[in-house]
């Protein structure tokens, strides 16, 4: 483990950004709504497209149709036949203009309310986090407090805060293998940066207020010898049905007889938890794990025959045989946690995340230990802090001007960018209302153009970008073709989906979306030609602009990846390519909203 060796007065890296935001619970300065996100994926994202191409190997467009656009500045759609894909006799101007859109309950919530002055103290409060000064690392006698990072794992959470064992026992959650990147496992422990609201402004505030030092909390191990039915143990545990007995009768071998599922389709599986053996397994199980023990640390399998993994049914159709794999990494001889109460924020998990779903909002108990923590300074919020490390220009010569004219000025950009959410998120919800009344009337053809090599380009391009955005986000630079590969096996890992290779990551988006994007597109451009809608160069010339001071105000070396260097790397006519289609889609976006809304908040 390297120690943390950050400057003074250094912001947080873009990677841990990244990572902050993946948990659902980024900076203030950098959440992103949720309609946004899914925005990206529709309209923005195609802010990324041509770099994914261009950077690791992607089909560009023009290659991809092979010398059919004559000015490559056009958009496909504009260079083909469209009633080719569409019945356009069921989209005439009664199809776009005669529907109503009640935008006010599904998609216009709290996010887009303009902020308040009494908003700039909270968001002065997490820029000095961001803008920490290092102090010392690897620091166990410290007590913990705000912008510390603090490195930790949670042994044990909870839904409320229950009191006796018989309450833990009933509200214990079991924590997924996709969720261990944010609570840490026993040999893969996580971190977070007290103040960053990971788990939420409570949870910073809660164990702050605990006034503890990581040495309060301890675990000791054995690591050699064998288990007892007894003992609490970290372990990997997973169960591998039978899908057919061999026809192979003279195997000597149990585990060779039968043909077993893949560890992809594992029916069970827990990784690197803490499992108390006489409470958490029934009895067959964790004899059968200290019989077969050789010696911890080391792993091995055993076949269970006509076993119940469903747990306490007396049905015996449940019952199948399984072969179990095992790793059993230390015993938990001695255990010392912190138990934390506080309430969740309100959208910290996602539907994925199970029965966590429901805890948003509510409050938990996390039973955790501290390992160690690296100890920051909170910088003084004065004039020399927003003009040296926030690099903003104020016209004040005092410290409480400068202040008072930095949250008047930012409150006034922050509620820019929060109107211009707002209006993205609205044109999101009216193109995606408008799509979904073309497919219930069958308004798209059933021929082989809809599935083309070329509509197939398009949406490939479209989840290339997705992958390079994540990527630049995480790292802060361009992706080279091997690096990109590297980091889409990390995403495989994180979310199981067993994917390797930049092409299977595109595959895997592509079958959720493609046909999605290929009709929003074909409705989108024909409504933008219906009612004859023009693209000026003025209007193309900011949006290439705009585009690139994005791009590079995304990645960490901004001096590197200027302007000059992306506008080099894609060409102007490619990126004008990809802008011409977002500037098609914000204003047909428009034009949908100026016919069809009824109630805006």
């Amino acid at each position: 483990m390297k120690k943390n060796n950050k400057k003074a007065a250094q912001p947080l890296s873009k990677k841990q950004q990244k990572k902050l935001s993946k948990r659902g619970a980024p900076l203030e300065q950098a959440k992103m709504p949720r309609e946004k996100k899914w925005l990206i994926s529709l309209i923005a994202g195609v802010c990324v497209m041509a770099i994914a191409a261009a950077s690791f190997g992607g089909i560009l467009l023009a290659r991809a149709l092979d010398g059919v656009l004559a000015d490559p500045t056009l958009s496909i759609y504009e260079t083909i036949n469209l009633n080719r894909h569409l019945d356009t006799k069921g989209i005439d101007d009664e199809f776009y203009t005669g529907a109503l859109i009640d935008l006010t309950a599904a998609t216009l919530g709290a996010d887009f309310k303009p902020y308040d002055a009494a908003y700039m103290d909270k968001y002065l409060e997490n820029q000095r986090v961001n803008y920490r000064d290092f102090k010392k690392g690897y620091q166990r006698q410290t007590v913990i407090g705000m912008a510390d990072t603090v490195y930790f794992y949670v042994t044990d959470f909870f839904k409320g805060e229950p009191k006796t064992d018989e309450e833990e026992k009933a509200s214990r959650l079991e924590i997924p293998d996709h969720m261990v990147d944010l609570f840490g496992t026993y040999t893969n422990y996580t971190s977070v940066i007290v103040g960053s609201s990971a788990f939420g402004e409570d949870f910073d505030e809660k164990l702050v207020a605990l006034s503890i030092k990581p040495e309060d909390t301890y675990r000791q191990i054995r690591q050699n010898g064998k288990i007892s039915a007894t003992d609490t143990v970290c372990m990997d545990l997973s169960f591998y049905k039978s899908k057919s007995a061999s026809k192979t009768p003279y195997a000597e071998e149990l585990e060779n007889r039968y043909n077993w599922e893949s560890s992809s389709a594992a029916k069970y599986t827990r990784a690197a938890e803490r499992i108390d053996l006489d409470e958490e397994l029934d009895e067959r199980l964790y004899k059968a794990l200290a019989e077969n023990c050789k010696a911890i640390g080391e792993s091995f399998s055993f076949v269970l025959e006509d076993y119940n993994l469903t747990g306490g049914s007396d049905d015996a159709s449940v019952n199948a045989d399984y072969k179990v794999s095992a790793t059993i990494y230390y015993v938990i001889e001695e255990e010392k946690t912190q138990d934390i109460t506080f309430t969740l924020p309100e959208t910290l998990f996602t539907e994925d995340d199970g029965d966590f779903y429901d805890l948003n909002g509510k409050t938990v108990t996390m039973r955790v230990v501290m390992l160690y923590m690296d100890d920051y300074d909170l910088p003084e919020v004065n004039r020399e802090f927003i003009t040296k490390k926030l690099k903003f220009d104020v016209q004040a010569t005092d410290d409480a001007g400068a202040v008072a004219e930095y949250k008047a000025k930012m409150l006034e950009k922050l509620n820019e960018e929060r109107a211009r959410s707002k209006k993205e998120a609205m044109i999101s919800a009216a193109i995606t209302f408008f799509v979904n009344r073309a497919i219930k009337t069958e308004s798209f053809l059933e021929t082989n153009a809809n599935a083309s090599d070329i509509a197939n380009a398009i949406c490939d391009q479209i989840s290339r970008s997705e992958l390079f955005e994540k990527y630049i986000s995480a790292r802060g630079e361009p992706p080279t073709e091997e690096g990109l590969a590297d980091y889409v096996g990390i995403i495989a890992r994180a979310n199981q989906l067993n994917l390797s290779t930049a092409d299977e990551y595109v595959s895997y988006l592509y079958s959720a979306q493609g046909e999605q994007m290929r009709k929003s597109d074909l409705i989108v451009y024909h409504i933008f030609d219906e009612e004859n809608m023009k693209i000026t160069d003025e209007a193309l010339d900011a949006a290439v602009d705009e585009y690139l001071a994005r791009l590079v105000s995304t990645v960490w070396d901004d001096e590197t990846y200027d302007r000059e260097y992306f506008l080099d790397l894609l060409g102007e006519d490619q990126i004008k390519s990809w802008m011409r289609r977002d500037l098609v889609y914000k204003m047909v976006g428009e034009y949908l909203l100026e016919n069809n809304i009824t109630k805006v908040d």
